[in-house]
Order: structure tokens, then C-alpha cells, then sequence
């Protein structure tokens, strides 16, 4: 699991307990997730936007919602805002769909992005050259690490890895570390997830049919499924 290790633990958790018990869970986050000194300011914005969770627990303690809509990218997005005290509306489960929600549906400004420094896109410039002026200001940063010495043996040992992707760049930095004989099933996302992966030759790609936790969770069963049915003997990492 290369997600930060909260949110990697909370999915593994999330999973069936009949599918855990089958995998072994090697844990090595590529992310660290650090705030950032954010000044916000509320007092002239009618809402905000929020395309993680991250965003959400970094503006905590921060500032206080007083009752402002946040417009979320993913139910787990929006389920953190509302529990932190946002009237939050989840539109959509891609920045894309956000973006195209919030437009149909004539979404007013001015309105705060609070995002990572690293972002794909820019939400705030196409909604403000829509007409919903948006501003962007990052409260955390998204660090990359290396993955641990118990990741590397693993890897390094040839056996059958499972390796759900959540994000391009996590991604290009997880295969940037991957000798090119590594046997690997990754599961990305989506279709913008995939894109950075190599042409390697022991490398299958399973893309999920929606970019959700649940979707993703399916997945993961569905190829521990086909590599138990492939490999008598052995199990997935």
C-alpha cells in the first residue's frame, strides 16, 4: 500500500475480512502529507472546494466553516468536510465531474480551492473562466518518500504483488523504484492513473470501472481471485 499510511490502513480495514486474512499487507507510504503555514480567509467567499481529504483535516483548527457549503470531489471527501462542519455537497468523483457539476448546476463565487501544492489540473481557473470566480490556495503538501527496505525486498524477490494506484504521481514515483522484470498487478484509479505506467513485460493494469474506494476494493478482489485460480500454490503481496 503506497497511500500515507492513515488512509492506506483505513482501506486494508474497509476490505472483507474474508479477503484479508488472503493477502499479506506490506505497507510503504509514498506520500508524507505535511501543512503548510495557510492563512484563510473566509470573510469574502460563499464556499469552498475540497478534492481530498487531505485538504479537509489540513484546514482543521485553521479556520471555522460557519456554516459554508463545500463543494467535495468523493463521498469519503465529503463525509470529512461534513463531520469537520462544512455543508458539504459532493459533485462528482472526479475534478472533471466537479467541475461540470458545479457549472450545470450555477454554482456562485467567489469561491477557495484549498488544495495540495501538487495538483492535476486547475479547478479554479476553469470554473473563474466559466464565470464562478474561484481562488486556489494550498494548505498542505504532498511529499514524496522511498519505498522501505521491506518493499524493495519484496519486490525484488519476483513474487505476485498487488499494487492499488490512487494518483498519477504516486505512480511515475512507485515505478521510478521498480526494477523492470518486477511481477506486478496494478490497479490504478483511473485511466489518468494508468497513463504515467511503463511498458514493462511482467506488468498487468487493471483500471476501475468507477474512480471510488468501493470500486477499487472490488478490484483488488477480483485479482486476488485470478492469481489464486492462476497459482496453486503461493499467495499475493
Amino acid at each position: 500500500m503506497t497511500r500515507p499510511r492513515v488512509a492506506a490502513e483505513r482501506f486494508i480495514q474497509a476490505l472483507p475480512a474474508t479477503l484479508k486474512h488472503r493477502v499479506s499487507v506490506c505497507y510503504s507510504p509514498l506520500l508524507e502529507i505535511l501543512p503548510v503555514n495557510a492563512e484563510i480567509d473566509l470573510t469574502r467567499v460563499k464556499g469552498v472546494i475540497f478534492t481530498s481529504v487531505n485538504g479537509v483535516s489540513s484546514t482543521l483548527g485553521l479556520t471555522q466553516p460557519c456554516g459554508l457549503v463545500a463543494y467535495c470531489v468523493g463521498k469519503a471527501t465529503a463525509d470529512a468536510a461534513s463531520q469537520a462542519g462544512w455543508s458539504a455537497k459532493m459533485m462528482g468523483e472526479t475534478a472533471r465531474e466537479l467541475i461540470d457539476t458545479m457549472l450545470a448546476s450555477r454554482a456562485v463565487g467567489p469561491l477557495l480551492h484549498l488544495s495540495g501544492q501538487h495538483v492535476r489540473g486547475d479547478i479554479a481557473g476553469e470554473l473563474t473562466n466559466a464565470g464562478c470566480l474561484v481562488r486556489r490556495l494550498v494548505v498542505y503538501d504532498q511529499k514524496l518518500l522511498e519505498l522501505t527496505e521491506s518493499a524493495q525486498v519484496l519486490i525484488h524477490e519476483g513474487g505476485r504483488i498487488i499494487a492499488p494506484m490512487f494518483s498519477a504521481r504516486t505512480a511515475r514515483h512507485f515505478f521510478e523504484q521498480c526494477p523492470q522484470d518486477a511481477r506486478l498487478h496494478v490497479i490504478a484509479l483511473s485511466p489518468a492513473v494508468a497513463k504515467p505506467l511503463p511498458n514493462m513485460p511482467n506488468l498487468t493494469v487493471t483500471l476501475c470501472n468507477r474512480p471510488d474506494t468501493d470500486n477499487m476494493k472490488r478490484e483488488v478482489e477480483n485479482v486476488l481471485n485470478l492469481l489464486c485460480r492462476v497459482e496453486s500454490a503461493g499467495g499475493a503481496q
